[in-house]
């Protein structure tokens, strides 16, 4: 890998978005090619961060966002609440349901598939469980009816 880095670069940029499908692998990379050698090596970032522990990853957090040693941070976070103030505060209104059996068991089955496949499946399995959790035939049934009762986020519940 060190091979591959830019190391006279004069500027370095990699804008990303929300890292949510990310693995702190993924991010051990960006950050690399940004500041090389400021992160420890790729095996012992794997030991300290592949498991989310919330302290570690608040160390991390603070690492990459704060300033460190004196250095800059590796990453600006741009929050929406500081760049578009004009826009009004998210409002969120939960509504819990529970899975239709029918769903559960294919959210189930999805979970399965993703903690026995190989590494590059893992984002398309992530993508359908998403896609299972919000309906588990989304293009099955024809019933109305029928297609909102096997969702639990679709359904209305009864008194």
């Amino acid at each position: 890998m060190r091979g591959l880095t830019l190391r006279h670069a004069t500027r370095r940029c990699a804008p990303i978005t929300t890292p949510i499908e990310n693995s702190t692998t993924d991010l051990w990379a960006i950050l690399e090619q940004l500041a090389p050698g400021r992160l420890v090596p790729l095996t012992e970032f794997r030991k300290l961060y592949s498991t989310p522990e919330e302290g570690r990853l608040k160390a991390l957090y603070d690492f990459v966002f704060e300033v460190n040693q004196g250095l800059p941070p590796m990453a600006l976070r741009r929050l929406k609440e500081d760049v578009a103030k004009e826009l009004p505060l998210k409002t969120r209104i939960l509504h819990p349901r529970v899975m239709p059996d029918v769903q559960a068991e294919a959210y189930e089955r999805a979970r399965d598939k993703l903690a026995t496949g190989t590494k590059g499946a893992a984002l398309k399995m992530l993508h359908h469980i998403r896609s299972v959790s919000v309906h588990p035939a989304i293009t099955a049934i024809e019933n109305a009816d029928e297609f909102i009762d096997l969702s639990g986020r679709l359904s209305i519940p009864r008194s």
